[in-house]
């Protein structure tokens, strides 16, 4: 379900996230994403630090990226 809506409409993936309004970080889980600092739940000015299952970001990681001790 989550391919076939366009990007804006997708509904926001539990995380980490960074305002660009005010510098203020802070945990998503569910619900509207909205800064809880100055209120804004304009997307774009919201962007992803750290997200569960992060498929993209597992697509960069190599082999050398994880070796032993």
């Amino acid at each position: 379900m989550f391919c076939k809506l366009p990007q804006d409409q997708k509904p926001a993936e539990p995380g980490t996230y960074l305002c660009m309004w005010c510098d203020f970080a802070f945990p998503y889980e569910k619900g509207t994403l909205a800064c809880p600092k100055c209120q804004t739940d304009d997307t774009d000015f919201l962007i992803p630090i750290y997200r569960e299952n992060n498929i993209q970001e597992q697509a960069m990681y190599c082999p050398i990226d994880f070796h032993g001790g």
